[in-house]
């Protein structure tokens, strides 16, 4: 198979093999007992080709955080990683993963809400 370069075309790039991407975009609650982890998203499209971005916001109660594990085949394969505090929310933008766990604190004094959002994009299979 030959290489595939860019060559400058009309005064812009051409670039060969053009893919078509999906691009969804889905939005959830979710509430914590305990330390358990809980997955919150997960999929089975191509890890190698897959890229998200959105958020994870985080309601409380005071003084308390979750951890947000992105990770790929399996629990133990953590990707990238991140807490969020108690009334905030973090971006993110990850590549490579297939599962988001989120873990609250060992014995909460109370539930722990809050909600993701995320825009998975992949190439579409030919």
């Amino acid at each position: 198979m030959g290489s595939c370069g860019c060559g400058s075309k009309g005064g812009g790039f051409s670039c060969c093999n053009k893919k078509e991407f999906v691009q969804d975009k889905l939005c959830c609650n979710f509430t914590l007992t305990n330390d358990t982890p809980a997955t919150v998203y997960q999929t089975n499209v191509s890890v190698c080709s897959l890229v998200a971005s959105g958020f994870i916001k985080f309601c409380g109660p005071a003084d308390s955080f979750i951890t947000v594990q992105f990770s790929r085949g399996g629990q133990d394969n953590v990707v990238s990683s991140f807490n969020v505090n108690e009334g905030s929310c973090v971006n993110f933008t990850v590549s490579r993963f297939d599962t988001i766990i989120v873990i609250g604190p060992t014995d909460p004094a109370s539930a722990l809400e809050g909600e993701i959002c995320i825009t998975p994009r992949y190439p579409l299979p030919h």
